[in-house]
């Protein structure tokens, strides 16, 4: 039987429950990388980009065709696009986690290629997704939502704009359409402390973050160009900027409910054990299984906190053993649009006893004291 995240959290600390044994519960055959299915899920991500991408070509050129017509095409070309944008950057994450190839200078190449042709900079995202493995749910570690969101008594302190600030980010779906961007400007600035968890960088890293950089202006710079060269302004946005953005927010989107729940728990650093972040809080959320073929299965995401060099086409075999040995911690759920709700009407923490915060709805702002009357004396002395 499925536990809830708040009882699943108690039988992790009544049990002494660890990361090891559930880690042997995934058969050995799951850690094996093949490089025929590596290469063909490399080509199967650039073949459907490519379809889609002459798709909007062919519309793009079209003449006369109805606007009544030419609006629903265009968002459904759209949407599977940046399906498939996220499909192909989820297979730059296999190489960032060297769970693409055996060797490791290709996982590095094939991921710097990948990400620097969706604007994304590999290099800081790997530093800031290895702290994400590591600190899940940890407040002042991990960068994610825990990050920024504020406790009640926080939030029933801060001036009016914080608590605006605080209930767009997390309280609203305005969220989900800028927070890849702002995400992608801290991933840029990342030497330049732009990220709290990361106020000092090897001098090595520099150098390979400004190499990342390099690598997106060649890129996704070149790709831009080609388009305006081809098609002008609505070439870029039609068949790289909106599809982009869809693939930003589905990818912001997919993550947030891998690691969110109206009962998720949040943990301060001094509470935080490797089962709390990993286990206690990840989510597995299905999806139809075309959108799981498109995202590559990354929905399926226990199995990769627990060790992700499990590559994406072994994560339902592996996420099978583990349910079989292992079903109180596997929390499955089928997605449902009511879960976004669910989580905007929490958008503030509260501190529980058990060592742990939890999602409720933000406090009511303080009551303004009601008008005295003037005393008598001094209306007579006014009359």
């Amino acid at each position: 039987m499925q536990l809830s995240t708040q009882d699943l959290d108690a039988h992790g600390r009544a049990t002494g429950l660890t990361l090891k044994p559930l880690i042997r519960a995934i058969p050995k055959e799951c850690f094996q990388l093949s490089a025929w299915r590596a290469w063909a899920t490399l080509a199967r991500c650039v073949a459907v980009i490519a379809l889609l991408e002459v798709a909007l070509a062919r519309l793009i050129q079209a003449d006369g065709l109805p606007l009544a017509l030419e609006v629903p095409a265009y968002l459904a070309l759209w949407f599977f696009l940046g399906c498939a944008f996220t499909g192909i950057y989820i297979l730059a994450h296999d190489c960032g986690h060297y769970a693409f190839s055996k060797r490791r200078w290709v996982n590095d190449a094939l991921g710097e290629l990948i990400m620097a042709s969706l604007l994304g900079s590999y290099t800081s995202w790997k530093l800031i997704h290895n702290q994400h493995h590591v600190y899940s749910n940890v407040r002042g570690k991990d960068f994610g939502w825990p990050q920024g969101m504020k406790t009640q008594d926080e939030l029933a302190q801060a001036p009016w704009a914080a608590r605006l600030l605080n209930w767009v980010a997390f309280g609203s779906p305005v969220g989900l359409a800028i927070a890849p961007w702002l995400s992608r400007l801290h991933f840029w600035l990342l030497p330049e402390a732009s990220v709290p968890q990361f106020e000092r960088i090897a001098e090595r890293d520099r150098r390979r973050l400004r190499r990342s950089l390099l690598m997106i202006a060649l890129c996704s710079g070149g790709i831009l160009t080609g388009l305006a060269l081809w098609g002008g302004l609505w070439a870029v946005v039609a068949l790289y900027l909106a599809p982009a953005a869809v693939a930003a927010s589905l990818g912001l989107f997919l993550i947030l409910l891998q690691h969110s729940s109206e009962d998720a728990l949040v943990f301060d650093p001094e509470d935080h054990t490797p089962f709390r972040s990993q286990v206690v809080g990840t989510y597995d959320t299905r999806y139809p299984r075309w959108l799981e073929w498109l995202v590559l299965d990354v929905n399926l995401h226990l199995v990769h906190h627990l060790t992700p060099r499990v590559p994406w086409y072994h994560l339902r075999r592996a996420t099978a053993a583990l349910k079989a040995a292992y079903p109180e911690c596997v929390q499955e759920r089928t997605f449902r649009w009511s879960m976004l709700p669910e989580l905007w009407a929490r958008p503030v923490l509260e501190r529980h006893p058990e060592g742990y915060f939890v999602r409720v709805p933000a406090p009511e702002a303080e009551p303004r004291p009601a008008p005295q009357p003037l005393p008598a004396e001094l209306l007579q002395s006014h009359a």
